[in-house]
């Protein structure tokens, strides 16, 4: 089962569904920052307090933390975020945990993924974890500020 929403979604309460949520529009919250929770969500933008979905689909979110499966966005603006696989034209965060990022540039105070593919800069504060990064622009760049970048073991199989 999937709810619609025409317009706009204007949160005043936490927002909670077991099924996905397509928004024809924005959703943003009044009065205070609220929590929302579905399934899948798809919008434009979004902006809320934290988000858990299994997919989300926007072009442009801020919210002070993301927890989801699948992130697809043109720009994303968080505290956290804990996904599986991140799709996004720029990333700027505290914190990143992903098994794939796929990103024009990426911003972020930590960053704690296996495979990172980015165009053109790729930096984190403090620490930066990764098994796998690659840059797409001739001269990109990647490099953390405070410490030295850690690369995961390659698995061996036997």
């Amino acid at each position: 089962m999937t709810k619609f929403c025409k317009g706009n979604l204007i949160l005043t309460k936490d927002l909670i569904l077991d099924e996905d949520l397509i928004v024809n529009g924005d959703i943003s919250c009044q009065g205070e920052l609220w929590n929302l929770k579905a399934k899948n969500i798809t919008a434009k933008n979004i902006r809320v307090w934290n988000i858990t979905a299994q997919n989300l689909n926007v072009e442009d979110i801020d919210s002070e933390n993301i927890f989801s499966k699948n992130i697809k966005a043109k720009n994303i603006n968080s505290r956290d975020i804990t996904s599986e696989n991140i799709t996004a034209y720029n990333i700027d965060a505290w914190s990143i945990k992903a098994k794939d990022i796929d990103a024009h540039n990426i911003k972020a105070k930590d960053i704690d993924a296996l495979n990172i593919l980015f165009w053109a800069v790729c930096y984190a504060e403090n620490s930066f974890v990764c098994k796998t990064i690659m840059g797409c622009r001739k001269n990109s760049a990647f490099f953390c500020l405070d410490n030295k970048i850690k690369f995961k073991k390659l698995n061996k199989e036997k």
